[in-house]
C-alpha cells in the first residue's frame, strides 16, 4: 500500500487550519521515501505551488502511530541544499 503520512495543504489565509480551506494538497508517502520504523529518514521533493499563499505541514496516518519532523527547510529553486540553520536559530 502506498499511504501517505504526511500531507502538505496549501491555504490563502495564515488562519485557516482545516483541510476544508485548503485549495492544494501535496501529500508524502512512506514508499515514496523507502521509510523504515523509528529510523530517521531525509526526505527531498520538489513541488510547485499553483494556489494558496501560505504551507502547512501535518501528519496524514491511516493508523495509530507518530510522525515526527526536524530540520524542516523549505527552498526556493530547483536544487536541495543540505540543511543550515534558520536566521532566527542562527543568532
Amino acid at each position: 500500500m502506498n499511504r501517505p503520512f504526511s500531507r502538505f495543504g496549501f491555504y490563502n489565509k495564515p488562519n485557516d487550519i482545516f483541510q476544508k480551506d485548503a485549495v492544494a494538497f501535496h501529500y508524502l508517502t512512506m514508499q515514496q521515501f523507502k521509510i523504515k520504523n523509528n529510523e530517521w529518514t531525509r526526505c527531498s521533493f520538489t513541488f510547485t505551488p499553483t494556489e494558496g499563499r501560505f504551507i502547512k505541514v501535518g501528519a496524514y496516518l491511516f493508523r495509530n502511530g507518530t510522525v515526527a519532523w526536524r530540520n524542516i527547510q523549505l527552498e526556493k529553486g530547483r536544487y536541495a541544499t543540505p540543511w543550515k540553520p534558520g536566521y532566527r536559530e542562527a543568532q
